[in-house]
């Protein structure tokens, strides 16, 4: 048996990578402590490989900083086979000291160890992330959690000057859904409270992304995730991104999945004030490609298609592969994406309010 001994967890999460177990050193317990109430301890158990490891988490009862037979099992995350492991543990006080200890279930046929990765984190109960000033570089909030004990992050952020404020919750985990909210601080005294007002929501099913773009002015904004009861089985675990920009949102949460493209496509909608970018991701196979018309303006939008090369979520400098940006209402257009491969189509907003005709032509090669 392995000890580690990782002292205080918060929010930004602890990475214990490429350990291993084997028949002769079949656990590892990493012990921490937490301060606070009404908190949440996270364990995430992943790249689990040569067997089956298995996760528990334990609370130091008689506080002598000793995992032993006096000390509580507070909850475990048995899943089957090479699984990974979650654990999200919520009380009314977890102060103290703690051990997540990680065990060796089963080998593989001809495997002679186990190798996993484990991060732990520690976040107060709905507690109110303050982010601090939101510009074009995008902050990432990525692997954090909502729970049935705990349904609900709020992040804190504010924006200088009137620009396109973007948000994209993605990465949701497999078979859960989380939705997504905006608040404004309408009473200026920096608490996410009752009297905020909301401003903008999506709430797509399942774990599809939820993203929200539109016109902000100069303020102090909440962005809350949810966790949708009726879709998710114990934790829900998302990545957030949150940016400003002058135009097209640099963040690539999909509003419409296209899929495969092996056909003509006339797809509408709207882009302004209060929807300033719309996204759809599609792929094309082997010898396939598209052109794009976007049409039917009664005021001026734009489009470009995108190539997220690091599939990092979030448009960089290199990834644009066309854009069209005429004047006023006239048509756009983006010919010879050719390549297979996963893509982005982003309809944006420059002046006004408008609803267009996205014309995508398919063709074999």
């Amino acid at each position: 048996m392995a000890e580690f001994d990782l002292e205080r967890i918060q929010s930004t999460p602890v990475s214990q990578n490429e350990n291993t177990l084997n028949n002769s050193e079949s656990s590892d317990i990493f012990e921490f402590d937490v301060y606070g109430y009404r908190s949440n301890i996270g364990l995430y158990l992943h790249n689990v490989n040569g067997g089956d490891a298995d996760l528990n988490l334990y609370y130091d009862s008689n506080n002598n900083g000793f995992l032993d037979s006096n000390d509580e099992l507070v909850i475990s995350s048995t899943n089957g086979g090479n699984s990974s492991e979650t654990i999200d543990y919520a009380a009314p006080t977890t102060q103290g000291t703690y051990f997540a200890e990680v065990f060796l279930y089963s080998l593989n046929s001809g495997s002679s160890e186990i190798s996993y990765d484990l991060d732990l984190s520690f976040i107060y109960s709905n507690e109110e992330r303050g982010l601090g000033l939101i510009d074009e570089t995008p902050v990432s909030l990525n692997r954090y959690s909502v729970s049935e004990a705990s349904p609900t992050d709020v992040f804190e952020f504010s924006v200088d000057g009137t620009q396109n404020l973007n948000l994209s919750l993605h990465n949701i985990s497999s078979g859960d859904d989380a939705d997504l909210y905006l608040y404004e601080d309408t009473n200026n005294n920096g608490i996410f409270d009752n009297d905020d007002v909301q401003i903008q929501y999506s709430w797509n099913s399942g774990n599809s992304d939820d993203s929200i773009s539109l016109q902000a002015d100069s303020g102090t904004y909440f962005a809350q995730v949810r966790r949708y009861e009726y879709d998710s089985q114990g934790s829900v675990y998302y990545d957030l991104d949150i940016s400003t920009t002058d135009n097209a949102s640099n963040l690539l949460g999909t509003d419409v999945e296209l899929g495969n493209i092996d056909d003509d496509l006339v797809l509408q909608g709207n882009v302004g004030d209060l929807k300033t970018t719309v996204t759809y991701e599609f792929s094309l196979g082997a010898n396939e490609g598209v052109n794009l018309l976007l049409e039917g303006l009664s005021d001026d939008a734009d489009i470009r298609v995108v190539r997220d090369n690091n599939n990092n979520g979030i448009v960089d400098s290199d990834e644009v592969l066309g854009i069209s940006q005429n004047w006023n209402n006239a048509n756009e257009v983006i010919s010879g994406i050719e390549q297979a491969g996963n893509y982005f189509i982003q309809v944006y907003q420059y002046t006004g309010n408008t609803s267009y005709n996205l014309n995508v032509e398919h063709y074999s090669l």
